[in-house]
């Protein structure tokens, strides 16, 4: 900002010229910035053609020259003086009615680095008769550089990717930068075969450019977008940077947001019961919150002993954890297979509002023992289930 009350006084030439060999050059440095902001004093030295120079000091120091226009119209006299300096042109407008002792200015407009400043102050009278006199004026008041424009709507936004996953990030105050970017999952395939799934987070902040795009990259993963109205819409991608074991990529996976964010969807808590494409028995219960506090589901292994193929039937889940459910109402649980049977299984799923659950069940790295002295080894399997909510 700058401050400034301007005060315009009367002088000779000889106090004009006397004037000028006592300016002090200003540390001209000082005004290249982007944003100006406090105090300011302008000392205009005036010959009786209306041009001359000027000197300004505090938050913008240059120095220039000085062209002024004069009218006068009843009982009030105006000056507009444009400041050509060597960071822009600083255009001001002074007015005066005549016979009060104080004069007003205003910034009308700047180019350069003065591109979007404004303010103005008070000043001495400035005299309605012989305007054509040379002139020292002082000018001391406060202006500031008005806030860039904003790029996009400042707040929170949300939505989901093309793979049914929340998208959530912030625009900062000022509209013109991008943070706290998170993906909820990302599933990507690898070459040997295997998924995985993937939480990106781009934590720092980053530039909204002028047409609205951003663009975001942390550990592999990308994602940029572009902002239209109170919306947003881009793709997010990761691609593995080792070679060894596994090569993986999740492609470019298309998203879009707005602000501010709709309500998340919600199931009904309850005990949910059903089967499996293997016609065996599935039951889960969702707790008030969105968690799963309990699951159990069957499983019909098929494993082979020196040459002997013999079906098992196992039950794995869990009756004392607490699984969150993620925005989209899915769930992911990891767990080993206990008892006669031995590995491991990822059972997934996803609620919806209406009272139902389906999902699939992946078992692998598993055996079986019998008890009599015989280790069956089991093929791995996935299979999809169902489940909808008991009364």
């Amino acid at each position: 900002m700058l401050r400034a009350r301007m005060t315009m006084v009367l002088a000779f030439a000889g106090m004009l010229a006397l004037s000028a060999t006592m300016q002090i050059a200003p540390d001209l440095s000082r005004a290249a910035t982007t944003s100006i902001t406090g105090a300011v004093t302008v000392q205009v030295l005036l010959d009786s053609s209306g041009r001359g120079t000027f000197v300004a000091t505090g938050a913008i120091s240059d120095v220039g020259t000085v062209h002024s226009k004069w009218s006068r119209s009843d009982h009030r006299v105006r000056l507009t003086q444009s400041l050509e300096g060597g960071f822009g042109t600083l255009v001001v407008d002074i007015d005066q009615v005549c016979g009060r002792p104080r004069s007003t200015w205003r910034v009308v407009r700047g180019t350069g680095s003065y591109v979007g400043l404004n303010g103005g102050g008070q000043g001495g009278q400035t005299p309605c008769e012989a305007t054509r006199r040379p002139l020292s004026i002082v000018y001391t008041g406060t202006v500031r550089t008005s806030p860039p424009r904003a790029i996009a709507t400042p707040g929170a936004y949300a939505g989901w990717t093309a793979q049914n996953e929340r998208v959530t990030f912030a625009v900062l105050p000022g509209g013109r930068s991008v943070g706290n970017i998170r993906v909820e999952r990302l599933y990507a395939t690898c070459s040997p075969p295997l998924d995985v799934a993937l939480e990106p987070a781009f934590l720092s902040s980053y530039p909204i450019e002028k047409d609205g795009s951003f663009t975001a990259t942390f550990a592999n993963s990308t994602i940029s977008g572009r902002f239209t109205g109170s919306g947003a819409a881009g793709t997010v991608a990761y691609t593995s940077s080792e070679t060894r074991p596994y090569v993986c990529t999740s492609g470019s996976v298309s998203w879009t947001a707005s602000t501010p964010p709709a309500p998340l969807a919600t199931a009904p808590p309850g005990t949910y019961c059903g089967s499996t494409v293997q016609n065996r028995g599935v039951c889960l219960t969702l707790a008030p919150g969105g968690r799963v506090s309990y699951l159990r589901i069957e499983a019909e292994l098929d494993c082979v002993f020196e040459g002997q193929r013999v079906p098992f039937l196992v039950a794995m889940g869990f009756a004392a954890r607490d699984v969150p459910l993620r925005s989209n109402l899915a769930f992911e649980v990891l767990g080993s297979i206990e008892g006669n049977a031995s590995g491991e299984y990822v059972a997934r799923g996803r609620f919806d509002s209406s009272g139902k659950v389906t999902g699939k069940l992946s078992v692998y790295r598993t055996s079986y023992d019998d008890q009599e002295g015989r280790i069956y080894m089991c093929r791995d399997s996935s299979f999809g289930w169902q489940a909808s909510r008991v009364p």
